[in-house]
């Protein structure tokens, strides 16, 4: 390992010794020890936690950093949350460190990819109840003035229904059946965002999550459920107060009743296969091929 490394862990080491009621109220020593976390996550690392030539330093460093950085947040919550008395503390300032990281996420792709990774992976391992939490948080933060936070909404929101430990089928105890259905509306109302990142973005998250169903079991309870928003009678219907969402095409006249569904989800993926720009072309033909191997019921 580099210097700068080597330096991380044991700067790291120190902070969970910080968070003890021997140096004074946890709340104090905890908020303390996730402003570092914070910026080391981000990559906004602390001098403390670099050698004096950071320049030096390499992106395996700056990535065992941050790795680091979570492994921090895990042990804290893996030493508290089972104390009655310190773990609803612990879970709520590690709930409020992950919408912080939501609202000073790096426009550069290769540190906003990081720290949905680390969101994922510490959100992963608390309790549904606080999983269900930051669900809502993540709606709300979807209907965002900046596309860059839509973005990084549809990014999460796929990189959750994607992981591995969600869909693993242990009957949906870390993202309730809501918490599902909330994920990937938030997913298809961004396919008809007014920005081209962030609407290509949406539909290739569709096209990976149906990619992801494939290698589960067509009878999990998992897959069943996405299916059934998506194929179901889930519709796209955009909230007059969504920001960035593009205006939907006037209704044809004498449209048959059951034929009205202009919002669904099949009729938008028919939109956007001829959208005026290319990317977001490519993801909609991406997204039929992957219902074609899906081979959802109706």
């Amino acid at each position: 390992p580099g210097p700068a490394t080597r330096s991380g862990g044991r700067g790291y080491s120190a902070l969970l010794n910080v968070v003890d009621a021997k140096h004074g109220p946890l709340d104090a020593s905890t908020t303390l020890v996730f402003r570092t976390v914070l910026a080391n996550i981000l990559g906004a690392f602390p001098m403390m936690f670099l050698p004096a030539t950071s320049n030096s330093s390499s992106g395996r460093d700056f990535t065992d950093i941050r790795n680091g950085a979570i492994d921090v947040v895990l042990k804290l919550l893996e030493a508290f949350t089972a104390a009655e008395a310190t773990g609803a503390h612990i879970v709520e300032a590690t709930v409020t460190l992950l919408q912080h990281l939501c609202m000073r996420v790096p426009d550069k792709a290769e540190l906003r990819h990081g720290a949905c990774h680390a969101i994922v992976t510490i959100l992963l391992s608390m309790q549904a109840q606080a999983v269900q939490r930051f669900v809502g948080f993540i709606d709300k933060y979807a209907r965002n003035q900046k596309p860059a936070f839509r973005m990084f909404a549809v990014e999460l929101a796929e990189k959750l229904l994607t992981s591995k430990v969600v869909g693993d089928d242990k009957e949906m105890k870390l993202i309730s059946a809501t918490g599902i259905s909330s994920l990937v509306t938030l997913i298809v109302q961004r396919c008809a965002d007014k920005s081209v990142t962030v609407r290509a973005n949406a539909v290739g998250a569709v096209a990976s999550i149906l990619e992801a169903l494939l290698q589960i079991d067509e009878k999990s309870e998992f897959r069943a459920a996405i299916g059934k928003i998506l194929f179901g009678q889930h519709q796209v219907q955009p909230e007059a107060d969504n920001a960035g969402m593009m205006s939907p095409p006037a209704p044809r006249q004498q449209q048959p009743a059951a034929a009205s569904a202009a919002n669904s989800f099949l009729t938008m993926i028919r939109r956007r296969i001829s959208d005026e720009k290319a990317n977001v072309r490519k993801a909609a033909l991406q997204v039929l091929e992957m219902i074609g191997r899906s081979r959802f019921e109706g």
